[in-house]
């Protein structure tokens, strides 16, 4: 749930609030335009015509609170993070509060503070994403014994008081991502990820005269999180180095034989894939063909 969220939900609504994309391709070339159909190259402003796909996306964005915390007789369930704060009443007396402190999905840091709390023990199941490898778990400061493992959920029991805190904390290392075998479209290539946001290269961010098909992802490439200046809400970027191998012109035809082309260190900067064609209607792809080599 917190991936399609995160990236294909979002991805279909502008950042300015007020626009959307029909489709949301993982990859496109500028000024491309499929036959037969308008393929919604450029984000729209809902009108009647086509009202009832981004009226259901933003009914889905206005209920994602709902989303954030289950509820049974034993306990509370935490499936998503951002800062939030729940409350619920079992009977009169019996209740429980808390309040999550986090910059998620930026940071992995999360401190979960507990407002009130029944006078009998409940649990708190934390979920554990499944790209959280090495998660941990504190409890006022102290390592808890629950199991963080990834794809599953942290289960937390104990008499709670005000004021006790649950913080943790998730590996945000950037990581490549490798589609399926028979996924052929996409062999030997990779896609980047940092915690649950997929990023995309986009035309803009390539340095002048460099196009984006000529771009390669070097093994074990280093990104570093930056702050996005050019875009709101405190969205970070990915900065690191990239190859690029500078392809003779194509003519007219479809095949030819194999030239030898050296590659050249390039700097690259990705941006989260939800933020895409926000900045005119631009070449953008998430999957990169990898180099095989360091940069």
């Amino acid at each position: 749930m917190e991936w399609t969220i995160h990236n294909g939900v979002m991805s279909g609504m502008g950042l300015d609030g007020q626009s959307w994309y029909y489709r949301n391709p993982l990859r496109r070339e500028a000024g491309y335009r499929a036959a037969g159909h308008n393929d919604m190259s450029q984000r729209e402003s809902p009108g009647a015509a086509r009202i009832c796909c981004p009226s259901n996306m933003i009914r889905t964005i206005a209920e994602l609170h709902t989303y954030f915390y289950g509820i049974s007789p034993g306990g509370v369930w935490l499936n998503l993070y951002g800062a939030s704060e729940f409350a619920h009443q079992w009977e009169p007396g019996d209740e429980i509060a808390i309040e999550q402190k986090t910059d998620y999905p930026w940071d992995g840091r999360i401190e979960i503070e507990i407002r009130k709390a029944p006078a009998r023990p409940i649990f708190i199941q934390a979920r554990i994403p499944s790209w959280a490898k090495g998660a941990r778990i504190e409890i006022n400061g102290q390592p808890a014994e629950a199991a963080a493992a990834p794809g599953a959920y942290a289960r937390i029991e104990r008499a709670w008081k005000p004021g006790d805190r649950i913080a943790l904390d998730f590996p945000m290392q950037p990581r490549l991502l490798q589609g399926h075998p028979k996924a052929e479209h996409i062999r030997n290539q990779a896609a980047v990820a940092r915690g649950p946001i997929l990023y995309c290269l986009e035309a803009p961010d390539l340095p002048r005269g460099r196009e984006l098909h000529n771009v390669y992802l070097p093994l074990n490439p280093q990104f570093q999180p930056t702050a996005a200046a050019d875009m709101p809400f405190g969205i970070r970027a990915l900065e690191g180095k990239a190859l690029y191998r500078a392809e003779a012109a194509w003519a007219d035809d479809l095949y030819r034989p194999i030239e030898e082309a050296p590659f050249e260190p390039m700097p690259l900067r990705l941006i989260p894939y939800f933020a895409w064609a926000n900045r005119g209607e631009q070449a953008m792809s998430v999957w990169l063909p990898l180099a095989w080599r360091e940069a």
